[in-house]
């Protein structure tokens, strides 16, 4: 499976620079959310609306967004 940045690059036709920059800013987001929700089923459950609405990305992507 592609990366979140390599979807983006080839899909949006952005930069590989850009498209990290897009990824790397999602984790941190995604991060402070588990440091206030952390193991919630609700967490999950807006983690992936995050990605659908961010990225346009189903959940299958959740794992290489995960802070651990």
């Amino acid at each position: 499976m592609q990366t979140i940045a390599q979807v983006l690059v080839e899909r949006d036709k952005i930069s590989k620079e850009d498209a990290d920059e897009q990824v790397a800013e999602f984790k941190l987001e995604i991060a402070e959310l588990f440091m206030h929700q952390s193991g919630t089923y609700e967490l999950w459950e807006e983690i992936a609306d995050l990605l659908a609405g961010t990225f346009g990305l189903e959940p299958d992507y959740i794992e290489e967004i995960l802070p651990y």
